[in-house]
């Protein structure tokens, strides 16, 4: 991979650089076996803020989304009695 990324002109910033095998639902787990100094195969990562997994789901973002949200719902319904609905929008 970093033969071919030099000889095509890009850079590999391996701090920054995450490795996953997508898979589909239906196929069956086979083992990738992948080192490049130290970073591993990744079961999920954050991509373009995004949590997702090896099978392109993003249920883990929204499980670190849900406690963000709920606190935004609470801010809004604490200002509902405070203030007026053209403030609010």
């Amino acid at each position: 991979m970093i033969k071919w990324c030099a000889a095509n002109n890009l850079a590999l910033n391996l701090d920054k650089t995450s490795i996953m095998k997508f898979i589909t639902k239906n196929s069956s787990p086979s083992a990738l076996h992948m080192v490049i100094k130290t970073r591993k195969v990744m079961e999920n990562t954050k991509f373009l803020l995004l949590q997702i997994d090896s099978h392109l789901n993003w249920n883990t973002h929204i499980e670190q989304i849900i406690p963000k949200l709920m606190g935004a719902c609470y801010a809004v319904r604490l200002m509902v009695h405070i203030s007026n609905i053209n403030i609010l929008k």
